[in-house]
C-alpha cells in the first residue's frame, strides 16, 4: 500500500470519527407558525471520544437562507475562554452551553413561544486543535421548515384543547369538592365579616403555630390577623357560641426571635392592633405567639407556639376571603 493511499485512509477515518461525534439536533425539524411553541437547536460533540483532539477552542451556530451558495448569520458562540454561550443583538433565543474538557461540550438555542422564526440552514462549526498544535474546523449543517397550519389542522387543535380543558375542569371541580368537605370536617364557619369568613379549628391532640398557619394556607387565608376593635368584638361572639368546649384560640402574630415586637411572619407585616388581657403579655421569651384567652375574655394574651397537652384544648382561627 502507498504512503499517499494510507495518508488518505487515515484522513478519511478522522473525519468520519468526527462527524460520528459531532451532533447537531433540531426539535422539531417542521415549524408552524403560530403553533409550536418551543424550539430547540443543540449541537454537541463528545470531546473523550476524539483521541485525535488535544482540545475543543469554540462552538459556534449560525444560519442561512435558502441562497446559493449559502451566508451565514452567526447566532451563538462559546470558547474555551468565556466558556459562556453568547447570542448575537438580533437573536430572541436563549443561548446555553459550555466547553468541558472530557465529556460532552455543546451549545444550544432555544425559542419560547416564538412570534415569528425564521427556517433555514442552520450550521454547527467546531473549531479545535489537534495533537500537534494544528487547527481543525468541523462542521455539520440542518434544515428547518416554516409552514403555515391548515384551517383543518387548526380546528383539530383547538379540539384537543378543549377536550383538555374539559377534563381539567372536571378535575379541578373534583379537588374542589373534596377541599370543601374537608374545610367542614376541621372547621366551624362564622358568618361573612369585611368580606371574610373566621373557621375555628377542631381540637387537635397537638398544635403548633406554624402547622396552623400552613392549613389556613391551604384554604386560601391565614392565622386570623385582627385589625380593629370591631373585628375583634365579632370573633369574640362567634367563639362565644362554642366557648364551653375550649379556652384557647391561636390567631396571627408572633415577637418570636425579636421580643415585642409583633409581626404576621408570613407577610412580615407589623401587627397594628393589640387588646391584651389583664397583665398581658406576661410571658416573655417562652410565650411568642398571640393567642385569644376565656381567661382574659376572649381578649389577646401571648402564650406559647406550640401545644402538646389535649387538657388545654386549643384551637385555632383561619381567616379566609370570601371566594
Amino acid at each position: 500500500m502507498s504512503l499517499r493511499c494510507l495518508y488518505l485512509m487515515i484522513c478519511w477515518s478522522t473525519l468520519y470519527n468526527i462527524d460520528a461525534l459531532l451532533q447537531l439536533s433540531v426539535n422539531p425539524p417542521t415549524v408552524e407558525v403560530g403553533l409550536t411553541t418551543t424550539i430547540t437547536i443543540n449541537c454537541s460533540l463528545d470531546v473523550l471520544s476524539e483521541p485525535d483532539m488535544s482540545s475543543l477552542e469554540s462552538i459556534k451556530l449560525s444560519r442561512s437562507n435558502d441562497t446559493t451558495p449559502p451566508v451565514y448569520t452567526t447566532l451563538s458562540t462559546i470558547d474555551t475562554f468565556s466558556n459562556t454561550a453568547t447570542n448575537s443583538s438580533d437573536s430572541a433565543a436563549n443561548a446555553y452551553g459550555k466547553i468541558v474538557t472530557s465529556g460532552v461540550s455543546y451549545l444550544s438555542l432555544v425559542w419560547n413561544k416564538p412570534i415569528e422564526f425564521l427556517g433555514g440552514i442552520f450550521k454547527c462549526e467546531v473549531s479545535s486543535l489537534d495533537l500537534s498544535g494544528r487547527p481543525r474546523n468541523e462542521n455539520m449543517t440542518s434544515r428547518v421548515n416554516v409552514v403555515s397550519a391548515g384551517v383543518n389542522e387548526l380546528l383539530v387543535r383547538v379540539q384537543s384543547l378543549s377536550l383538555v380543558i374539559e377534563n381539567m375542569s372536571t378535575v379541578i371541580d373534583s379537588y374542589t369538592n373534596r377541599l370543601l368537605q374537608s374545610k367542614k370536617s376541621l372547621f366551624l364557619e362564622s358568618s361573612p365579616f369585611e368580606g371574610s369568613r373566621y373557621y375555628l379549628s377542631r381540637p387537635f391532640p397537638s398544635l403548633v403555630s406554624y402547622i396552623a398557619q400552613a392549613t389556613c394556607e391551604i384554604y386560601g387565608g391565614t392565622l386570623a390577623q385582627v385589625d380593629s376593635q370591631e373585628e375583634l368584638s365579632f370573633i369574640q361572639v362567634f367563639l362565644q357560641e362554642f366557648f364551653n368546649s375550649f379556652w384557647l384560640v391561636l390567631i396571627g402574630g408572633t415577637d418570636e426571635g425579636h421580643e415585642d415586637h409583633w409581626v404576621y411572619p408570613e407577610s412580615n407585616r407589623n401587627v397594628s392592633f393589640f387588646a391584651w388581657g389583664s397583665y398581658q403579655p406576661s410571658g416573655g421569651e417562652k410565650e411568642n405567639c398571640i393567642s385569644l384567652d376565656t381567661l382574659a375574655y376572649w381578649n389577646m394574651s401571648d402564650s406559647p407556639c406550640s401545644f402538646n397537652d389535649y387538657s388545654a384544648r386549643p384551637r385555632f382561627l383561619c381567616e379566609i376571603p370570601e371566594s
